[in-house]
């Protein structure tokens, strides 16, 4: 009965390990995938606001240092949003490749210019404490 129990112990433990080991392979497959979605969900909708030069639609995908670094564009210049519209219209923003780093992600982002001019851009985003992607640097 003992000897029973015992096998009945150790195979319920190893069901359990490769339940999560499955789990695990399985998270992980979906986890740079899931990333990269919810990076996207960032990078895009940040960008429309910044072409439409939406500033209360833009703040709410910058990190708490991004904002600080440009609050007396975003909050003190009227003329902001009126800038960038212009600075950006008829431009074409594509998101490319998103690299995953030990300290976050990196976007990169094509920039198609009205005048046919082409660049490329990097936006570093961050994992906030709640776990939510925030852009906290823009890189020419």
């Amino acid at each position: 009965m003992v000897m029973m129990k015992r096998f009945v112990s150790l195979t319920v433990l190893a069901i359990a390990l490769t339940v999560a080991l499955l789990s695990t392979s399985v998270a992980e497959q979906a986890g740079p995938s899931a990333s990269a979605a919810a990076v996207k969900r960032v990078v895009v909708p940040f960008l429309h606001a910044l072409k439409r030069g939406d500033l209360k639609r833009m703040k709410p995908h910058m990190s708490a240092g991004l904002y600080a670094q440009y609050r007396a564009l975003l909050e003190d210049n009227r003329e902001y949003g009126q800038s960038l519209r212009t600075l950006y219209r008829d431009t074409k923003f594509n998101l490319g490749s998103i690299t995953f780093g030990d300290q976050g992600a990196v976007a990169d982002v094509r920039i198609r210019w009205r005048d046919g001019r082409a660049a490329v851009t990097s936006v570093v985003l961050t994992r906030e404490a709640d776990g939510a992607w925030k852009i906290s640097q823009l890189h020419d």
